[in-house]
């Protein structure tokens, strides 16, 4: 499947190469080549010229400047432009994804959020706005939300994703234990469960 002429798994590789480019540049790193590129993602350095083959010219043994391969990335990616996205759920795992979502210019904006208790909803003194859960379809829909983000408790995961499409939503990633339905049109459904995380890394560990 390709989207906007990438191929969705080459895309999927770009996009952990977007945020390593941006913790190298962090870090003062001017120059990197195929060679490190591959060593910092677990790949070789032929896969990594492959992949950038529509955006630079690399060749073996030349560095790429970090800031303009980023830029050429985020432009081939459409990250140009900010996805506007939610988070349900503002529990300590949410309050987490938001220290670890902290860093601007990677593609998205956080816009609204949603919690099913009010007294949480009080208590939060956060930079965007904050709305109970019953009100997702209608605040999604009004603020052309594109993207949600799912920390809630499992039992209430596809309920709340029901309200999200309901609104017009166009992605959603779960991070609950709870496995999304995924006969739902045109919403691109991404689960991101750290218990199937560890029962997969469980299964790896015992081919050994």
């Amino acid at each position: 499947m390709k989207k906007n002429g990438v191929p969705e798994l080459r895309a999927e590789r770009l996009s952990r190469m977007v945020l390593l480019l941006q913790d190298l540049i962090r870090s003062g790193k001017d120059q990197v080549t195929s060679s490190e590129l591959g060593r910092y993602l677990g790949t070789s350095p032929s896969s990594v010229r492959k992949d950038l083959g529509a955006f630079t010219e690399g060749r073996t043994g030349s560095a790429y400047h970090t800031s303009l391969l980023l830029d050429r990335l985020k432009l081939g990616l459409n990250l140009e432009k900010d996805t506007r996205v939610c988070l349900v759920g503002l529990d300590l795992m949410g309050m987490a994804l938001l220290n670890l979502l902290g860093l601007k210019g990677l593609g998205w904006k956080i816009v609204a959020g949603f919690d099913s208790r009010l007294n949480r909803l009080e208590q939060l003194d956060l930079d965007f706005p904050l709305y109970p859960t019953t009100e997702i379809a209608v605040v999604v829909a009004r603020m052309e939300i594109q993207t949600a983000l799912i920390t809630s408790d499992p039992h209430e995961v596809q309920k709340l994703a029901d309200r999200l499409i309901l609104g017009g939503i166009r992605g959603i990633i779960n991070f609950s234990s709870a496995i999304l339905r995924q006969n739902r049109g045109n919403v691109i459904i991404q689960d991101f469960s750290p218990a199937s995380a560890l029962t997969h890394m469980g299964h790896l560990l015992n081919l050994n």
